[in-house]
């Protein structure tokens, strides 16, 4: 499987071409190829890299960020349980919330890294039969 380390935290997309309606446009030209034989994997191996790249930054963006608001509000809970418990309550319960967020966050990741990490084994297989290149030493 393929990991990627992301140093910039993003929490929006941004989209191939610099808008949907782009991104749109440059994958319509790869499913419109009726030939197999005439479609450029190569390139077509690098803008479903920048795709995936784009989408898992994004969600691990917001998994570390409700990561980490879970232990802010449980902290939060424990102080406030001395002043008063019912308030430490709620709060607790949005630490539970925020909790469980980012299980589905960690759960959207590992099906992204494994949806990547498919469709980048079927380009590499189809670029090693029509080409010889072995691309996946590379990773």
């Amino acid at each position: 499987m393929i990991n990627r380390i992301f140093d910039d935290l993003k929490f929006f997309r941004s989209f191939l071409g610099g808008s949907k309606k782009e991104e749109k446009k440059i994958f319509n030209e790869f499913n419109s190829v009726e030939n197999l034989e005439n479609l450029d994997w190569f390139n077509y191996r690098i803008t479903m890299i920048k795709y995936f790249d784009d989408l898992l930054n994004m969600i691990y963006s917001w998994r570390f960020l409700f990561e980490k608001i879970q232990y802010v509000f449980a902290a939060i809970a424990l102080v406030e349980f001395v002043i008063n418990p019912i308030l430490a309550g709620v709060t607790l319960g949005l630490s539970i919330i925020t909790h469980i967020i980012f299980k589905i966050m960690c759960y959207k990741q590992k099906n992204k890294l494994k949806e990547y990490d498919f469709v980048l084994s079927i380009i590499n297989n189809e670029i090693l039969n029509r080409h010889g290149l072995n691309l996946t030493k590379n990773f």
